[in-house]
């Protein structure tokens, strides 16, 4: 296992406008990525669509981009007032990819963590457990909306076993990635599996063929420069650490200094539920903990004082 902060759109941050706040103008139709710049496609057919709260109608009979109503279904931002959508799943193998060049390049021999949050849109019918991640040193291009002939495997995956099927909350995607020669500049999200590939299931919910996601509050960090806390200021922040580092299932969290409250340890899925709560009594400045029952991924781990200040964590089950 290893322990990794919890990742926050922060200064470190390799993604330019990676909660897509930025714009250069409201969104009016569909295809309209290139507003929420420097976002991009693969130079192909398919074009993700950008969502905004700033768009509340639709004139001319365009179809409605708005937040959190739009013509693709209902959902709040995951942050902020906007997000985009692509179609990852529409057979026979079409395909929509985002892109954007990183901030700078990533360093040979660091470990990155990728986060991002989707949505599945409500008039979908198809979910899919095979998003994914491209990390190159060069523009990659890709000019078909089909991926039929396609010979490229991402570089994350994301976690294991996961189905991205919900429709009313955000799940995360998380992974990490260690550059091994350094240089890539490039990021491009979507599915590049195949149909058969693509773990779909069909949910019986939506009137649309295919599978398409919101996605929002995209971060690339590097481990070593990575933010303690989120949510909390930094005077409120518990600070823990881990030990071993890895482990095999049982790990010692270890407070920085001795409780001042009593406090709850809390282990989180990437859907936000709680599967584990271990209590910590005021003056205690470690404990125990057993994850040898919890399946290989990644769980967001909060230490939350009674008096409601907190600390944040990821661990990374190996």
């Amino acid at each position: 296992m290893i322990i990794l902060p919890l990742l926050t759109q922060g200064q470190d941050n390799l993604v330019p406008n990676g909660n897509f706040e930025i714009q250069t103008s409201c969104p009016t139709g569909i295809s309209q990525f290139f507003l929420a710049t420097p976002w991009t496609n693969t130079g192909g057919v398919g074009s993700p669509d950008y969502h905004n709260a700033c768009n509340t109608g639709s004139p001319s009979g365009l179809p409605h981009m708005g937040v959190p109503a739009n013509g693709r279904g209902f959902q709040h931002a995951h942050s902020g007032d906007a997000y985009m959508g692509f179609i990852a799943f529409q057979a026979p193998n079409g395909r929509e990819f985002l892109q954007v060049e990183l901030i700078n390049p990533m360093q040979a021999g660091t470990t990155y963590v990728i986060t991002f949050y989707t949505s599945l849109a409500d008039k979908f019918l198809y979910s899919i457990g095979t998003l994914g991640v491209l990390f190159t040193d060069t523009l990659f291009v890709h000019q078909e909306y089909s991926i039929s002939n396609m010979d490229v495997l991402p570089t994350v995956n994301g976690q294991e076993n996961v189905n991205y099927n919900d429709k009313e909350n955000w799940m995360m995607f998380t992974d990490t990635f260690t550059s091994r020669f350094g240089g890539e500049r490039f990021m491009t999200i979507g599915n590049f599996k195949q149909d058969y590939e693509s773990d779909t299931i069909n949910l019986g919910t939506g009137d649309r063929d295919g599978s398409y996601y919101y996605i929002d509050d995209v971060s690339v960090f590097a481990l070593d420069s990575m933010p303690s806390g989120v949510g909390v200021s930094e005077q409120e922040a518990v600070g823990f650490d881990v030990y071993p580092n890895p482990s095999n299932g049982r790990f010692e969290v270890r407070a920085s200094e001795p409780l001042r409250q009593e406090a709850k340890l809390i282990i989180y899925d990437t859907q936000g539920r709680a599967l584990l709560r271990q209590q910590m009594q005021k003056g205690m400045s470690s404990t125990t903990v057993n994850t040898e029952h919890l399946a290989k991924g990644v769980y967001t781990l909060r230490l939350l004082s009674d008096d409601g200040s907190s600390g944040w964590g990821k661990v990374v089950v190996q």
